[in-house]
């Protein structure tokens, strides 16, 4: 009798045993999000062809993600924090300010994040109406009504530093790319940054409209004086020709980005998504013209590691500095 009871408790556990998976190769399932920035620059679209990759390649393995637009850095930044969003695109330096209690983060340091990739370094698209320049350079902008970027925004943070260590005074108008597109479109703006990987939609749409713009250049002046604030930029070259009209090069200031998650994320889901995304490239060049560089290795991460970008890093033959090491 007791034999007759508990036989049939015994195949049922012998049943459930062989539908759960073994090994750490499973990751349970995950509908993940990433916090990218506003529309009409370069990050939005490429976090949606990045979130529409994994999902499509992963989601016979129940892993989805949705992208999100947002402020930019900071709003990612509080995101990551509240648990609104599992992954974000971040400036390097904002990402290092909130992980040190630096700045704007004073006093609120947050360590729940974790590194997982570098990406293309950003770059400054400062964007004024063709007939109020006058040196071409950073300069002219004292005295415009300009656009800073979204309130909250990295934007903001970023040109609020430059402005500062440079003096320059403006009348600041706080909107996100699209509106500023078009509010420099019906002049009722001097002009707007614009801070992205090029060519940045934006941009490209402000050189093909009807109203003549014009992209300013920094001098190396400008960037000593401005690292000497906060040493985190680097002089880069906008190609001649990458906007229509713009026939000739300007030199530009450059910002390094990353990819974060929140460090409570699974090992499994991380790892999965970087071996999935490095093994379909040729998808994101379809999304940008430079979807295939856009997202780079480790170089010049500002915070330690996830354990699953670790797991795969090492995959891939690179040594992991200690500093990246959680």
């Amino acid at each position: 009798m007791r034999r007759s009871r508990f036989f049939p408790i015994l195949i049922f556990l012998v049943f459930v045993l062989f539908l759960v998976p073994f090994g750490s190769g499973h990751a349970k399932p995950a509908r993940l999000r990433i916090a990218t920035a506003t529309m009409g620059g370069t990050w939005y679209p490429m976090g949606v062809g990045f979130a529409n990759l994994i999902t499509d390649k992963l989601k016979g393995e129940s892993i989805t993600m949705t992208a999100q637009s947002s402020a930019g850095s900071i709003e990612n930044i509080n995101m990551l924090r509240e648990g609104e969003t599992e992954l974000a695109m971040l400036i390097g330096f904002l990402g290092k300010m909130a992980w040190d209690g630096m700045g704007q983060f004073q006093g609120k340091s947050f360590k729940g994040f974790r590194s997982i990739l570098a990406m293309q370094t950003n770059l400054r698209h400062d964007v004024i109406l063709a007939d109020k320049a006058k040196t071409g350079t950073f300069a002219d902008l004292d005295g415009f009504h300009y656009n800073v970027g979204a309130a909250g925004s990295g934007a903001e943070q970023t040109i609020s530093i430059i402005l500062k260590a440079l003096n320059i005074k403006i009348k600041s108008e706080h909107l996100g790319y699209s509106q500023a597109v078009e509010a420099i479109k019906d002049r009722r703006i001097d002009g707007g940054t614009f801070a992205a990987v090029p060519p940045v939609p934006g941009v490209t749409e402000l050189f093909n409209s009807p109203t003549k713009v014009s992209l300013l250049n920094f001098t190396q002046q400008q960037l000593a004086q401005i690292n000497a604030t906060l040493n985190a930029w680097i002089m880069l070259t906008i190609p001649a020709n990458t906007y229509p009209k713009q026939t000739q090069p300007v030199q530009t200031l450059g910002e390094p980005i990353f990819m974060a998650c929140r460090a409570d994320l699974e090992e499994e889901v991380v790892y999965k998504i970087l071996k999935t995304l490095y093994a379909n490239m040729d998808e994101m060049a379809k999304v940008h013209a430079q979807g295939r560089t856009f997202f780079q290795k480790i170089e010049g991460l500002p915070v330690p590691l996830h354990p699953g970008a670790i797991r795969y890093w090492k995959e891939q033959g690179f040594a992991i500095p200690a500093h990246l090491t959680p």
